[in-house]
């Protein structure tokens, strides 16, 4: 069936045939042949099961990094509450009918009680999953995490170790990381299994480590990652989030308050050493074994824009996440933006899961994204810029 056919017939019918329709035929055919990009033509703000699920199944972190905003509204009372491991178990086993790749993420996702029976039930059932971790807890964990060959691992680098552990702030962060990643791959070998290879190392550039990117990127060698990723950093300023809170008070009736803690002072960053970092690494100066790139991918002459130009959007014109991917917070609400979890509604516990995905609250919102196509609060969000790479949004 092609692009153009299946639109057209989806498009024939009325809202009320869109559940009935997506139950039957048409969910497989758009998440296996209908480019993402072309999600939001579906009409009504419906969109098919989520490829992705990625669960933010704790806020608690063991950590303070200089870098992270979550720390504006990690003290509220509705962020403290977690389900148990049960209660994600048995979502997980409702969902697997649809095969979405299962992603976990926090805080710090190892100190939820309960996790490797999580990790125990999604290799029963035969899902791809991933962790992403600041691996001061691998090492407790080796024996279980060496087990899964379904399990994808991801760190957090910020430098050599003295810059690691100020970034973090906490000395022996870097130690204590290692440590663990070599336990894995020592119950690896012990069980007679091949070394798992790191999936991605995550990098941010903060004015902490921003001089010190040829000693990380040499410092990553010795974990031979499959790939790792610079990111620039996700901010928002006075103006973004003013222009938001009037758009979705408005549409939404809701204010996203967690937009403070994503306020940063710009002027601390060496625009001319990074748009120099971003030409060494675009011509590949560093001849790494393993796949260097950067989140967004700009050009030097764009670097500046990205600080200060807040209607420079690296050609993304709208966010299509909301159609392919879910976002699961620790009380097992769903939303849709990563970092900005104010737009929340349902519960996994009481109603099921494909109804919320596209019940009355997540419908408005993605119409609400055809409606405006970039909230301001999306342009500098790392869901945002992941997700669209600027050669396909450019035709």
């Amino acid at each position: 069936m092609s692009t153009e056919t299946l639109i057209h017939k989806l498009k024939k019918h009325s809202i009320k045939d869109i559940p009935r329709l997506f139950k039957a035929n048409y969910d497989h055919y758009i998440r296996h042949d209908l480019p993402y990009y072309l999600y939001d033509k579906i009409p009504f703000g419906y969109a098919p099961a989520p490829r992705s699920i990625n669960i933010k199944i704790t806020n608690r972190c063991n950590l303070n990094c200089v870098m992270c905003g979550q720390t504006a509204t990690r003290h509220q009372k509705w962020q403290q509450e977690e389900l148990s491991a049960d209660d994600w178990i048995h979502f997980l086993r409702s969902a697997a009918h649809f095969n979405p790749y299962i992603s976990f993420w926090g805080g710090e996702p190892l100190m939820f009680d309960g996790i490797i029976d999580i990790f125990r039930e999604i290799h029963r059932l035969g899902l791809q999953t991933g962790i992403i971790t600041n691996g001061l807890l691998l090492e407790k964990y080796a024996p279980d995490l060496a087990s899964f060959d379904n399990l994808h691992i991801g760190i957090s680098l910020d430098g050599p170790p003295e810059i690691h552990d100020e970034v973090r702030c906490r000395k022996g962060t870097f130690q204590k990381m290692e440590d663990g990643l070599n336990a894995v791959n020592h119950f690896r070998k012990k069980y007679g299994k091949q070394p798992k290879q790191l999936s991605v190392i995550f990098s941010t550039i903060t004015p902490k480590n921003q001089y010190h990117f040829p000693e990380l990127i040499d410092t990553a060698r010795r974990f031979n990652p499959e790939e790792m990723c610079i990111s620039y950093l996700t901010f928002v300023t006075n103006e973004l989030i003013a222009g938001t809170n009037r758009i979705t008070e408005e549409q939404l009736n809701t204010r996203f308050d967690s937009l403070e803690g994503f306020k940063a002072d710009i002027t601390q960053y060496d625009i001319p050493h990074i748009e120099k970092l971003t030409e060494m690494i675009r011509s590949n100066e560093f001849n790494v074994p393993f796949k260097l790139h950067f989140n967004p991918v700009l050009n030097p002459d764009e670097v500046k824009r990205y600080y200060f130009d807040m209607r420079f959007t690296m050609g993304r014109k709208t966010c299509f996440r909301p159609w392919f991917i879910a976002e699961l917070l620790p009380n097992g609400q769903l939303n849709f933006c990563p970092d900005f979890p104010d737009y929340r509604f349902g519960d996994i516990r009481t109603t099921p899961f494909l109804k919320i995905w596209n019940g009355t609250e997540a419908r408005a919102f993605r119409k609400l994204l055809k409606k405006f196509k970039l909230l301001p609060m999306c342009v500098r969000c790392c869901g945002l810029l992941t997700h669209q790479p600027r050669s396909v949004l450019r035709h």
